[in-house]
């Protein structure tokens, strides 16, 4: 660090900024800094189709960190763990959700990172996260937050050593990572592990506990879409029991949401068929007088048929009893 008052300090602002932008423009095409396999370029005579095949096997082989079996209590049928055996990928962390695993896992996970990369080595620190999430916020359907959050989980299995973050730290952590907008089951996977480890450690003998953290605990649970998880993974004592009602909850937020949405359409409908059972009485009401009308007018234009007939009836006699008189001598 450089005192104040040199001389040269706005250059190493002006390398910083500059330093800054260099880093949220290469963000994503590097990954998030994340280790990773470069594809192959296109070789001197190589067909085309065997590049592609080529790099697509560099992205099927990838490393792929592992989850401790002192956490997991080994392999349930004693094979080893292979990526062919069921499991959820990320590139650089994973949780390893496997068929033949105990429908109960009470321990957390503990999933190692492998590989090194800038953030391992202390020359990227997370608050530089903080501008290219706040755009990833403003873009999410761009990868920006999920290579954030791939760092952040990254950062703290690399930071963890038998204990975990502490609530404070992890809840920035949390908020910068941006939860509720992630739809990736290996890292909301990772981060309910991780919220578990941490819980179980804030619950053990001894620890400092403030119903502060607690709370924020809860809140960070909740952020997480547990929805995409199977149960096995929520059937934890290290899983707080408010979870799994807000998880019900939220589960049943759609049925409820439909069934006011029908609720609507049938008083709709109701209303409808009240209008419409209104129009048929005044209907009704207009065909009975018209009716009426007609019964009136049937018995008018036949008394005028009647006077009619009387009228001609009477012209007609006077006219005969003339033809029937004798003539005068």
């Amino acid at each position: 660090r450089c005192p104040g008052h040199w001389a040269g300090a706005h250059v190493l602002w002006r390398l910083q900024h500059v330093g800054m932008r260099l880093f949220e423009a290469s963000f994503v095409p590097q990954r998030g800094f994340m280790p990773h396999a470069w594809p192959e370029p296109l070789e001197n005579g190589a067909p085309p189709h065997a590049t592609v095949a080529a790099r697509a096997a560099a992205k099927g082989s990838e490393e792929l960190p592992q989850v401790s079996d002192e956490a997991t209590g080994g392999p349930a049928d004693g094979q080893p763990r292979g990526p062919d055996r069921g499991e959820t990928r990320t590139s650089s962390v994973a949780v390893r959700v496997e068929a033949s695993d105990p429908p109960c896992q009470p321990e957390p996970l503990v999933v190692h990172v492998t590989g090194t990369c800038l953030w391992d080595e202390g020359l990227l620190h997370i608050d530089l996260l903080r501008p290219i999430m706040d755009a990833g916020r403003a873009a999410p359907f761009e990868p920006i937050l999920h290579f954030g959050r791939q760092v952040i989980m990254r950062h703290l299995w690399y930071q963890h050593k038998g204990s975990y973050s502490n609530v404070p730290n992890l809840t920035k952590l949390w908020e910068l990572a941006c939860w509720p907008l992630c739809e990736d089951t290996g890292l909301i996977r990772e981060a309910l592990e991780y919220l578990k480890g941490t819980y179980r450690e804030m619950k053990a003998f001894g620890a400092p506990w403030c119903p502060q953290h607690e709370e924020s605990l809860f809140q960070m649970f909740t952020a997480l879409d547990l929805s995409r998880l199977p149960v096995q993974a929520l059937l934890s004592p290290w899983v707080p029991p408010q979870v799994h009602v807000v998880r019900l909850l939220v589960q049943q937020q759609p049925a409820e949401q439909w069934h006011a949405e029908l609720h609507q359409e049938v008083a709709t409908a109701a209303e409808s068929l009240k209008e419409i059972n209104q129009d048929c009485v005044k209907l009704t009401n207009k065909l009975n007088i018209v009716e009426q009308r007609t019964v009136i007018n049937k018995s008018q234009i036949s008394d005028a048929i009647v006077t009619i007939e009387e009228h001609q009836r009477k012209k007609r006699e006077p006219a005969l009893s003339s033809r029937r008189m004798p003539p005068t001598v």
